[in-house]
C-alpha cells in the first residue's frame, strides 16, 4: 500500500547560534530542525536559559540570516 506524505507547510533549520563574551562564545542553540504538517502544532519547553527565546527569535527571522532558515519546504533559497 502506497500513501503520499504531505509536503510540510513549514521547516527550520538552525546552525549555531553563538554570543560573544569578553572571554571568548558561548554556544546558545545548536543544531535544531523540525518541520510542521498542515494541523500541527508546536510547544517548545524548557529551563530557564535553555534557548527558547533564541529559537523563537531564530523562526521569526530576527537574528542574523547564518542562525537560522525558516523556509517553505519547496523553496529553501526563499528566505536567508
Amino acid at each position: 500500500m502506497h500513501t503520499d506524505t504531505p509536503q510540510p507547510l513549514f521547516v527550520y533549520e538552525s546552525g549555531t547560534i553563538t554570543a560573544a563574551l569578553a572571554h571568548g562564545t558561548r554556544v546558545l542553540l545548536r543544531d535544531v530542525s523540525f518541520s510542521m504538517q498542515p494541523g500541527d502544532r508546536l510547544a517548545v519547553i524548557g529551563e530557564t536559559g535553555s534557548g527558547k527565546t533564541m529559537l523563537a527569535l531564530s523562526v521569526l527571522g530576527l537574528l542574523p540570516a547564518n542562525a537560522g532558515r525558516p523556509y517553505p519546504p519547496e523553496r529553501p533559497d526563499a528566505c536567508g
